[in-house]
């Protein structure tokens, strides 16, 4: 081990629990999804109903991967399930997934959010910006783990904040809208309307496997995962059902439902002008940033962890004298640049369309692990989690998962064709990587 990996451990358990379990889920889907969803539902209750069922999803998959962290708390986290369960190419999808698009698509839409925002209050007008943010997001992680855990750090409390803030605004005018929360069906039904709804939902909710990605780092990983996983899904489920209520309360579901697919929150209602607006807009600005760095920098770890064990090309395991891994990083916001000028308007949808099907397959790694009984073989001696009720929640979590993709697949096939087009594009350059691996034993 170099000393660049050394660093990059000492740090990491110094920092990736508190870091990655205050930041990771809360970011900014609260501020845009609603949007998507109101469009998606016919009525208020059902909007609160589609949010309600993604934290119970979400919680599904904490449930789901708990006790493989807590097992094999190893940095990579969903990686090393998938490759012991299913071997190689199944670590190597992943790995390629999180470098060819759901790093640098979560990336980019952050930066894109922050822009939209600043824009709409008139601080910022240039289209360059976008590009600036994606730029300082990799600056500030290349710099070191030190200088990436301060921006990280600040910006968590500046997301908690705006939610809350978000919630209680909305909420001092409840009732104010209660005529106006019944709307016409959508045109659609069925599975389809019902993955349109959900998609930007669980955009919002992704981040609860994040701790997984640094377990190899996390102190007393049996305790602190399981703790993390699901106490920490719970929490962000009661606050976004809050938030949510809060923006029907402020603007009505049809006053959501008018807004369009890259309006803000903030473009029109109670808060749409004077200094309150501004300062609104740039909470969530910093917020989107925010959401970016946690993304980048745990992202950036899972390809670090699947290069190193020679499952990526060897560069991207790379680890500089900073103590971070400095190539998979500037890959990722390179690559982010380029989907950020993209002519999507979904990257959030991109994102979960690439992210779900690994996740249903992550749960069926931990259903094998656990049955060919090698899912503790190899943990510490002592107190373990087991998940409740096994094998319900991960057998629930992967059909629903498997379902909501198909559904979202129907409805918008060219995001859809993005997302896992870019994915199945790894079937040519596993023998690459494969051969060379080969080589080097």
């Amino acid at each position: 081990m170099s000393d660049g990996e050394r660093e990059l451990r000492r740090e990491l358990g110094l920092r990736s629990s508190t870091l990655l379990t205050a930041g990771a889920m809360i970011g900014t889907g609260i501020f845009v999804a609603p949007i998507a969803t109101a469009k998606a539902t016919p009525s208020a209750g059902w909007m609160l109903l589609v949010w309600a069922l993604g934290g119970a999803l979400s919680l599904l998959g904490a449930l789901s991967f708990a006790e493989a962290g807590a097992a094999m708390p190893e940095t990579g986290g969903l990686a090393v399930y998938l490759r012991r369960a299913f071997g190689r190419w199944a670590a190597f999808a992943f790995g390629w997934a999180m470098v060819a698009v759901l790093v640098p698509s979560s990336v980019a839409f952050f930066a894109q959010v922050a822009f939209w925002h600043l824009r709409d209050a008139g601080v910022l007008t240039s289209a360059a910006w976008p590009s600036v943010f994606i730029a300082a997001l990799v600056a500030a992680n290349v710099g070191g783990l030190r200088s990436g855990a301060r921006l990280q750090n600040a910006l968590t409390v500046a997301k908690v904040f705006g939610v809350l803030a978000l919630a209680a605004l909305g909420l001092s005018r409840l009732g104010v809208h209660a005529q106006h929360t019944n709307s016409s069906s959508p045109s659609t039904a069925g599975l389809t309307t019902f993955a349109a709804a959900m998609v930007p939902a669980l955009w919002a909710y992704d981040g609860w496997i994040d701790v997984t990605s640094v377990a190899g780092e996390v102190r007393d990983p049996q305790r602190t995962i399981p703790r993390a996983i699901v106490g920490g899904t719970l929490a962000v489920t009661a606050i976004y059902l809050l938030a949510t209520l809060g923006l029907l309360s402020a603007f009505g579901h049809d006053g959501l439902r008018a807004l369009g697919e890259r309006d803000t929150v903030f473009s029109s209602g109670p808060w749409s002008t004077g200094p309150l607006r501004v300062a609104l807009a740039s909470l969530v600005a910093i917020a989107s940033l925010g959401g970016g760095a946690v993304g980048l920098m745990s992202g950036a770890r899972v390809v670090f962890a699947v290069a190193r064990d020679g499952l990526l090309f060897a560069s991207l395991a790379k680890v500089s004298s900073a103590g971070v891994p400095a190539n998979a990083l500037i890959v990722c916001g390179l690559i982010a640049l380029g989907y950020v000028h993209s002519p999507l308007a979904k990257l959030g949808e991109v994102f979960v369309l690439g992210a779900w099907p690994f996740y249903a397959l992550g749960a069926a790694a931990v259903v094998r692990l656990r049955v060919r009984d090698e899912l503790w073989s190899n943990a510490v001696v002592g107190e373990h989690f087991r998940t409740p009720w096994f094998p319900l929640p991960q057998a629930v979590f992967a059909a629903v998962s498997v379902a909501i993709v198909v559904g979202y697949a129907l409805r918008e096939p060219k995001n859809t064709a993005l997302s896992l087009g870019a994915i199945a594009a790894g079937a040519l350059v596993y023998p690459l990587v494969r051969r060379r691996a080969n080589t080097l034993k």
